[in-house]
């Protein structure tokens, strides 16, 4: 006897079809480890963007490091999360929301996607300090158009009383909804706080070191 398929439910049993053959091409990779949430996703490191389709971004595996928690070694190196191979994985991730301002060494948390090639990920990093270089500006808010800029993320580490800044600075745009423009003179850097607000995908200046 024949059995009758309704058309939503013909479209599921290929949809999980083309899950299960794609996956048996690029499996889920099953680690140990507290640090993961489940077997359908893992820890990983955004590694770079790419230069024209900005929404597309590389990424590394991250698992936890086999250290004594009850050292002092995760506090020193800061390092309990540490990448398990020097290749990328061949799939790119995207942004669930499809942002182009994810910073570069960011960690996220990735998932593959139903019915996709690629993998997804949420972007939620909260607020980070940042520098605005000497002799350049971030303009000023013009009616409901807000000003923008460029700052840099450094690869600084807290120290618990100061910052030691590395060698790696990252070029983030950022936009101003203040009606007052920040400014540098052709000498000193400000320091400028800025939050992503995830519904506008986007990072905003929430602060700014006097001049």
């Amino acid at each position: 006897m024949p059995v009758n398929f309704e058309e939503s439910g013909a479209r599921r049993i290929v949809g999980a079809t083309k899950w299960v053959e794609r996956h048996k091409k690029n499996p889920v990779r099953k680690r140990g480890g507290n640090a993961h949430r489940g077997d359908g996703g893992w820890w990983a490191k955004i590694t770079g963007q790419d230069a024209t389709d900005k929404f597309k971004y590389t990424w590394k595996f991250l698992e936890p490091q086999d250290v004594d928690e009850s050292s002092d070694a995760l506090a020193e190196n800061n390092a309990f999360l540490q990448g398990v191979t020097d290749e990328e994985p061949y799939n790119y991730a995207v942004e669930i929301y499809r942002s182009i301002y994810v910073v570069k060494n960011d960690i996220v948390w990735i998932t593959p996607s139903r019915n996709q090639e690629y993998y997804l990920f949420e972007y939620v990093p909260g607020s980070k300090l940042a520098r605005l270089p000497a002799a350049n500006s971030i303009t000023a808010r013009s009616a409901d158009t807000p000003g923008q800029g460029t700052v840099t993320i450094e690869s600084a580490e807290w120290t618990g009383s100061s910052f030691t800044i590395g060698d790696t600075e990252e070029e983030l745009t950022v936009f101003n909804n203040f009606a007052t423009a920040i400014t540098t003179d052709s000498v000193n850097f400000r320091y400028v706080d800025i939050t992503y607000f995830q519904s506008d995908r986007a990072w905003f200046v929430t602060g700014a070191g006097c001049s």
